[in-house]
């Protein structure tokens, strides 16, 4: 039935392919060249899916296989071959590959079911095993125990040589620098020596501590087994030898240091004994001064004063002794060092007193400086101020000033801005000039110096930044305020100047050629500024009721924009006061430039 059904499944796949192909000739016939590949590409990934259907199929079978146990192997193989005898063609390219997969599977299928019977024959073998391994563990672990017992015999003797070498540190032998050092080597490397012996003994129970354990299972109520209480034993014993071995490092070097000083100090005492002979020319265990000063002279390349010498003589030479005994020599030496130290003292005085003098200089032309940058900051201050006290009142008088007079004043504003910004300017940069060209020598101090004296400076430049900013910002909010009521007068100007010209076409009886003629006076066939302004300066801008009933048809029936643009002046009687008739004159030329095209509105 299965087979049925994947035969069915497989011929309507086939049908549906020669649809598709029929459709695809179809398709050719109509299409060109680029219908051409896409039916070529639809057809290859329709085999590409088909192959992988199969592919996976098969794929799904040899899985099984491959987990196949021996009581279900047989079914598996059956139901494999019968899969690749279904699928197998249709797998194209991967007809090779899935075959070599099914082999494969198969072998691996047959090599892990006779694993499977070779673990159950093996299970009783291992049973029988166990316990000749456990016999052998044992033996192998006792044979272990015997050869850490050797290591740490090894590691007890080697803690023990430590100690030895250590004692002649501890002792009081007059040892010098070289011997001491010589035995302290000594003690360092058996120290190495016994270290080394006790980590063998811990890496033998580290690395074989598994193997050296009691297989035998622990029986409640009995004692420990004899391997168990050696290891115990043994374990004691390592602690014991690193505690040993750790003590006597420590101590060996705290002697050391010990054994060295008093061997520097017995070589020094040496070193002194044979320089207080090579300068006791007359042996007669005394130093003269004459000895004296050559001693100086050669062992510190120094010339002692005669008042120092003097001084010296006085301190340490009895009266009636000859000179100064060995017992006095390194108190002599100290004295001659003292004196030595003090004329060095001298010289760094007076080279500091000059360097002082130079600095104090310094530091006055500095002042001087900082001084003149702070009038420089005054003027800077009193300039902000001024700035401050022009921007002060600028929102109460925009209510009461044109736009023009507001744009003239946001102009001597900003001129007042801008010379107080030049005058902070010049502060900062004089300022900034303070710290250059200093002395390498005195750098740092003149900079300390510097910042101390000029941080008031500092403040009230940090201070006007901000002023100078809120300065600028209100000056720019009133020269704003200034733009926008100069755009409301100028559409007012612009209202009234239509009206004006409206006014004079009616009166005149003007029509459209006739009112742009009264414009153009020059007849060149443009309106330019000079025109719009002469056509205001002769025209009548006194506006009075009119009665158009008279007139001509053209004239009484102004536009429906003419209307809305006069206000119904005519009708409603509207009158220009004579100040506003002036302004229309005075600023036709803006109102020109602010409406483009108002002739074309004003015709109309």
């Amino acid at each position: 039935m299965r087979r049925k059904n994947e035969e069915e499944q497989r011929k309507r796949i086939e049908d549906v392919k020669r649809a598709e192909e029929e459709a695809k000739t179809r398709a050719e016939a109509e299409a060109l060249k680029l219908q051409d590949e896409a039916g070529k590409k639809k057809e290859a990934e329709e085999k590409r899916r088909m192959e992988q259907k199969s592919t996976l199929a098969i794929r799904r079978v040899i899985q099984k296989v491959r987990s196949a146990a021996p009581e279900n192997f047989d079914a598996l193989q059956k139901e494999l071959e019968e899969v690749l005898a279904a699928e197998l063609e249709h797998t194209g390219s991967q007809r090779q590959r899935m075959q070599e997969e099914s082999d494969k599977g198969l072998e691996q299928a047959r090599a892990r079911i006779e694993q499977i019977s070779i673990a159950r024959k093996k299970e009783q073998e291992k049973k029988d095993e166990e316990e000749r391994k456990k016999k052998e563990a044992e033996e192998h672990a006792k044979t272990l125990v015997e050869e850490l017992d050797n290591l740490v015999t090894e590691a007890e003797a080697g803690a023990s040589r430590l100690k030895e070498k250590a004692v002649p540190l501890e002792s009081d032998a007059e040892l010098s620098v070289d011997d001491v050092e010589r035995v302290a080597q000594g003690v360092e490397h058996a120290g190495l020596e016994a270290r080394a012996k006790t980590k063998a003994c811990t890496d033998f129970i580290l690395q074989r501590g598994p193997e050296m354990r009691d297989p035998s299972p622990v029986v409640p109520g009995q004692p420990p087994s004899e391997i168990k209480q050696s290891l115990a034993r043994l374990l004691q014993r390592i602690n014991e030898c690193t505690r040993t071995a750790e003590g006597a490092i420590t101590t060996a070097r705290a002697t050391k240091n010990t054994a060295v000083r008093r061997a520097a100090a017995r070589d020094k005492t040496k070193e002194m004994e044979a320089t207080f002979e090579k300068y006791d020319k007359d042996c007669d265990d005394m130093l003269s001064k004459k000895e004296v000063s050559e001693m100086a002279t050669g062992e510190f390349k120094f010339t002692v004063p005669e008042d120092a010498l003097t001084r010296i003589w006085k301190n340490m030479v009895e009266e009636g002794a000859r000179g100064v005994t060995m017992e006095r020599f390194q108190w002599l030496r100290v004295m001659i060092g003292a004196a030595r130290e003090g004329e060095r003292d001298d010289k760094r005085r007076v080279e500091r007193e000059e360097k002082e003098s130079i600095f104090q200089g310094l530091k006055n032309e500095l002042a001087d400086k900082i001084k003149e940058a702070s009038f420089t900051v005054d003027e800077a201050d009193k300039a902000v101020g001024i700035a401050e006290q022009n921007v002060q009142p600028l929102q109460l008088k925009a209510k009461a000033m044109s736009a023009s007079a507001m744009m003239e004043l946001a102009d001597e504003v900003d001129e007042v801005i801008k010379e107080a910004k030049a005058s902070v300017t010049q502060s900062r940069k004089q300022i900034d000039t303070l710290g250059e060209g200093f002395d390498a020598r005195f750098a740092n101090d003149l900079q300390a110096f510097l910042a101390s004296q000029a941080k008031q400076l500092e403040i009230r430049m940090g201070r006007m930044e901000p002023r100078l900013g809120r300065t600028t910002n209100l000056s720019s909010r009133f020269r704003e305020q200034a733009l926008r009521k100069r755009t409301v007068e100028a559409e007012k100007l612009k209202v009234l100047a239509l009206k004006v010209v409206r006014y004079n076409q009616r009166i005149r009886g003007w029509g459209k050629d006739a009112l742009f003629a009264a414009f153009d006076k020059n007849g060149d066939g443009e309106i330019c500024q000079s025109d719009f302004v002469a056509f205001f300066e002769g025209a009548e801008k006194e506006l009075k009721d009119l009665d158009f009933r008279a007139q001509a048809p053209e004239a009484q029936k102004p536009s429906e924009e003419g209307k809305a643009a006069n206000g119904e002046a005519a009708s409603d009687g509207e009158a220009v006061a004579a100040d506003d008739a002036a302004d229309v004159a005075a600023d036709s030329a803006a109102a020109a430039e602010a409406t483009p095209g108002e002739e074309e509105a004003v015709a109309g």
